[in-house]
């Protein structure tokens, strides 16, 4: 009758333990998700900031217009959002856990979460492909504006009489030649000016850029001389076809 009664009592207990178990994991499992949920919308406000800060950036004022207005209509999507979780965790603190009613209450919030993430995804998602597009516009525009400088130098040098076009061309190749002079220099004498001007400490990179160019040092004299005497041979051909045909 005791082993009967014991016996009884441990499947009792094991019982209980386990349906103890399965409710806690139940209860887990909805926090777990929810918390999950949360992590979800604070992400999501994170991203939302990133595309403020961008449309603050954008350049364009009608593009810009447009974008403040649906950003406007983003907000209102995530208040819903907002909204839709507040309204859970306010429900769930009076409602029993693990009880039938929690189960459902959880299951119309998961749903109605994911919907309105799903709008402000969608929106969130609208806003910045307009404005990736508005910066791939924004580097065409740049590279329009250096189509636009060249047109225009090249309309300068139009201009020009034969003599003056030489004048051009020996200044722009003597600054050319100063610059390989300059090359050399520092390839030869660059451990030398680092030290004597401190260059290590008031500008890192640059001495950085001469150390390098130290250590390629035949290099960089045999490629500039190369340079400077084929400035020298253009300058001296230029100068000679100017003064024939002049």
């Amino acid at each position: 009758m005791k082993n009967k009664f014991i016996s009884t009592w441990k499947y009792v207990v094991g019982g209980s333990t386990v349906l103890a178990y399965q409710s806690w994991y139940e209860s887990y499992k909805s926090t777990k998700s929810a918390a999950k949920l949360n992590e979800r919308l604070e992400s999501m406000e994170i991203s939302i900031n990133d595309i403020d800060v961008k449309i603050d950036r954008c350049i364009d004022p009608e593009l810009k217009s447009k974008l403040i207005v649906e950003k406007g209509e983003l907000n209102n999507s995530l208040e819903n959002l907002k909204t839709v979780h507040e309204a859970y965790i306010g429900k769930s603190q009076g409602v029993a856990q693990n009880s039938n009613e929690s189960t459902k209450l959880f299951e119309e919030y998961n749903d109605q979460f994911h919907r309105a993430f799903k709008i402000v995804l969608e929106k969130a998602e609208e806003i910045d492909k307009s404005l990736n597009n508005s910066s791939n516009e924004n580097k065409f525009i740049d590279m329009n504006f250096i189509w636009e400088k060249i047109t225009e130098y090249k309309e300068f040098l139009s201009t020009l009489s034969f003599t003056e076009l030489c004048l051009v061309m020996n200044i722009l190749m003597s600054i050319f030649i100063f610059t390989c002079l300059a090359s050399i220099i520092f390839a030869v004498y660059g451990n030398f000016l680092i030290d004597k001007l401190s260059l290590e400490q008031k500008y890192p990179k640059l001495s950085s850029l001469i150390r390098i160019r130290v250590n390629l040092q035949h290099y960089y004299i045999m490629i500039n001389t190369l340079f400077i005497v084929l400035g020298l041979i253009f300058i001296v051909y230029i100068n000679f076809m100017t003064f024939i045909h002049g």
